[in-house]
């Protein structure tokens, strides 16, 4: 099997989506010298491979394509997160150099960012659907920031309340209906 290799740089990963993808993706997971390693393998297919596909133009004749593997490393450097990814076209029996845009690359992002939004958005509701406290809107939003480590990202409860009711107000697909720029700064993050 061959397997070319895209490299995610310059742009910069946002680390909340790499926490993200990490729990939320299957795939194979393996520890080493205290950074977490995960393989995805992503259909062609699915979601995301069409996506992909879209984006990385093949020849007709290759034939032998199987699948995107999106490769993710993360560890840590003191009290900060170090993270790389990478994107590996996988063949049968080929190889073919796949050239991403620096535009492509954050379209990537930001539809990952709008899955993260969304995902948000509904998991706030669902808890506070089973939920009878007074608290329970801010309850939500402390445990999803915690499942996804988003105060160690510069996070706060108030920033992801504005979010919150933003999307509420505004609908939450309105984030696949408008072409927002992918803003690291969204959340008063830089």
């Amino acid at each position: 099997m061959y397997c070319n290799i895209i490299r995610l740089k310059p742009i910069e990963v946002p680390g909340y989506l790499i926490s993200f993808i990490l729990k939320e993706c299957d795939g194979v997971s393996m520890l080493k010298n205290g950074g977490e390693y995960k393989q995805i393998l992503i259909e062609p297919k699915s979601v995301l491979g069409h996506f992909l596909n879209s984006r990385h133009k093949k020849p007709a004749d290759l034939e032998a394509f199987k699948e995107y593997c999106l490769t993710i490393y993360s560890n840590r450097k003191g009290e900060k997160k170090v993270v790389s990814t990478d994107i590996i076209n996988l063949y049968n029996s080929s190889e073919f150099s796949v050239d991403w845009s620096f535009d492509d690359i954050e379209a990537f992002y930001k539809m990952l960012d709008s899955f993260f939004r969304t995902y948000f958005v509904f998991f706030v509701r669902g808890y506070c659907k089973g939920s009878s406290s007074r608290r329970k809107i801010k309850e939500a939003i402390n445990v999803f920031c915690d499942m996804y480590d988003l105060y160690e990202f510069g996070y706060s409860y108030n920033t992801m309340r504005i979010m919150y009711f933003r999307y509420t107000n505004n609908g939450v697909m309105s984030l696949f209906q408008n072409n927002n720029s992918l803003n690291f700064g969204f959340f008063g993050v830089t």
